[in-house]
């Protein structure tokens, strides 16, 4: 499975990457029944509400809990004699953003045991659980100190709350059950935190209400965190305590060089892509869970020796692990791809194209280098597993940080799949982002580093032309049948530079092609000293709708341009794209 919340929010964490949990003092606790009990007839104690692993919740106002609060969990069969006061809680403090930025949609609405008790007594003989006590799970203690529980909602008072038949009907206040995993996202960190542990608990204890040794009935132990059995097992041993299941499940993003591997399951919303992800098997180790998750569902070679964890984070939907890492491929396809060697060892420079390539290469002067940058790695071919995954493919570090907003990303044309699907990412509360963002992260910070090495004295005038090399788009083409002209952009010292692709439909010669990216660039880096060069020229087929372009033919004024690094340069840029070249045409 492709993970990293493809489908909805997570439990929070906080700003390290620590999940927001319950501290020391609140864990000791579950065992101290007396004081749990004590907490319970405090008027500081608030009670979390769940239906079937549904969280009632209201609409965020900002802060104010005054208002329609009294009323917000009021039902439409609610007797208004005795309704049942619900008020917002919020777990963070005023004024927190939710992880991707902005107010909270929800907030989680709290009652006091109390009130539940209350109900419960005044209910008779109304028959289902009228008259059970029920189960508080213990949550933990809150900075203020105030002590925090959840409890399924009892079926006598569910009449006093919103509809739960899933139907669209507006409660008073806004009021409503929501799926945790999906409106996570949509809370603080705080509070999306406590909401998954008080979903997790409650759907963990549904489903163990039974002895599986016994048959007999089960109850809730250690504030809510195990449950014992009502009865001794047949072999007159101790009752035999259970307590909730963690399913461990790995979460990787796969390199190969500059490019990274992401997948995306077919249930997900339109150009969301995550890492690769499932369950850990029994008997096999973490990093071999990695390489056989990823080999199953990409048919992707991983390196055991590269794969190094980045962090955790639990996922109680509904008792999941997540434990997050980076690895690398091995590419076994080192000497495959658009060229051959014509000695021992895998192809390099030149040697990496052939035929009409190689011929249009050495006459624009393309330099091995550059044929090296572009050509090089030839990632392992993706071979997915639809039972698994609708789409798994590599993304070039380079696009990548532009179509995710990566701090010093270079500029693009689009993060759009055909134009009109814009890309996405699972957002900040997800593992999966912070996995990507590692990795982005440590590529520029070794970029910066090797060039703040090589520029040495030179570093500030310097470093100006080389921010502005950055600055210029590498791709920048038009839609429909084109010229196209492939150059090369220096710094003035020559020192740094990098290929450009250029089309545009409007040119009736491959100059005026030139001319257009002389003054773009002189637009966009005025004075900086920016040296253009052309390598070639051809024709491109560009459709963005279908998702297609394809390269051909030569310029008359500038010669056959090597197409085979057009191309490449332009998977970069255009991920989405079937892209194709070849050397006959005009």
């Amino acid at each position: 499975m492709a993970g990293g919340s493809g489908g909805g929010g997570t439990p929070a964490s906080s700003d390290d990457g620590r999940p927001a949990r319950a501290t020391c003092c609140s864990c000791a606790l579950r065992k101290q029944a007396g004081k749990l009990d004590r907490l319970l007839r405090e008027p500081s104690t608030r009670v979390l509400l769940l239906h079937r692993g549904r969280l009632l919740v209201a609409p965020d106002d900002g802060g104010s809990s005054g208002g329609d609060a009294d009323d917000a969990a009021a039902g439409s069969g609610a007797d208004p004699a005795r309704p049942l006061d619900m008020r917002p809680h919020g777990f963070a403090p005023p004024g927190e953003q939710v992880p991707d930025g902005g107010p909270p949609a929800w907030m989680p609405l709290v009652t006091t045991p109390q009130q539940l008790q209350q109900g419960n007594s005044s209910s008779g003989g109304g028959g289902g659980d009228a008259g059970a006590s029920p189960e508080f799970l213990f949550l933990g203690l809150e900075d203020a100190g105030g002590a925090v529980f959840a409890v399924q909602a009892p079926a006598h008072l569910l009449p006093l709350l919103p509809p739960t038949d899933g139907s669209t009907r507006a409660a008073p206040g806004g009021a409503c059950w929501v799926d945790v995993r999906k409106a996570g996202a949509g809370m603080t960190g705080p509070d999306a935190a406590v909401a998954a542990l008080a979903a997790g608990l409650t759907q963990w204890h549904a489903s163990a209400a039974f002895c599986s040794r016994t048959g007999s009935p089960t109850l809730a132990s250690s504030g809510g965190h195990s449950r014992t059995p009502t009865a001794t097992a047949t072999d007159s041993r101790r009752p035999r305590s259970v307590y909730p299941r963690i399913d461990p499940a790995v979460i990787v993003a796969v390199s190969c060089g500059d490019w990274l591997l992401l997948g995306r399951k077919a249930s997900w919303i339109d150009g969301r892509y995550s890492c690769l992800a499932g369950f850990a098997e029994l008997g096999e180790t973490l990093e071999q869970a990695v390489a056989r998750e990823v080999a199953e569902e990409a048919g992707v070679p991983v390196n055991l020796g590269s794969v190094r964890y980045v962090g955790s984070q639990p996922w109680p939907f509904p008792a999941s692990l997540m434990i997050g890492f980076l690895a690398e491929a091995t590419n076994e396809s080192s000497s495959s791809g658009s060229g051959g060697s014509t000695g021992a060892g895998p192809a390099h420079g030149l040697g990496l194209l052939e035929g009409r390539g190689l011929m249009a290469a050495r006459e624009v002067g393309l330099k091995p280098a550059e044929a090296q940058r572009y050509l090089r790695p030839s990632v392992p071919a993706v071979q997915v597993d639809a039972a698994e995954l609708e789409d798994a493919r590599w993304f070039h570090a380079d696009w990548l940080a532009a179509a995710t907003g990566a701090e010093g990303a270079p500029p693009r044309a689009a993060s759009r799949l055909g134009g009109h699907i814009p890309f996405r990412v699972p957002g900040r509360y997800a593992l999966a982002n912070r996995i990507i963002d590692s990795w982005l992260t440590e590529r520029q910070a070794a970029a910066a580093a090797a060039t703040a090495a090589e520029l040495g004295e030179r570093a500030g005038t310097a470093a100006e032309a080389l921010a502005a090399l950055r600055a210029v788009p590498d791709v920048g083409l038009d839609s429909g049948s084109m010229k196209y002209v492939l150059l090369r952009l220096s710094t003035a010292d020559g020192l740094h530079s990098k290929l450009l692709v250029r089309g545009d439909s409007r040119a009736a010669y491959h100059n005026h092609v030139l001319q257009a990216t002389a003054a773009e660039i002189r637009e966009i880096a005025p004075g900086t000293g920016l040296h253009l060069e052309t390598l070639g020229g051809g024709r491109i087929e560009h459709y963005p709708e279908q998702r297609i372009a394809s390269m051909y033919g030569y310029s008359a004024a500038f010669g056959q341009a090597p197409h085979h690094v057009s191309a490449a340069l332009m998977r970069r840029w255009m991920p989405f794209h079937e892209v194709s070249e070849s050397y006959d045409g005009y």
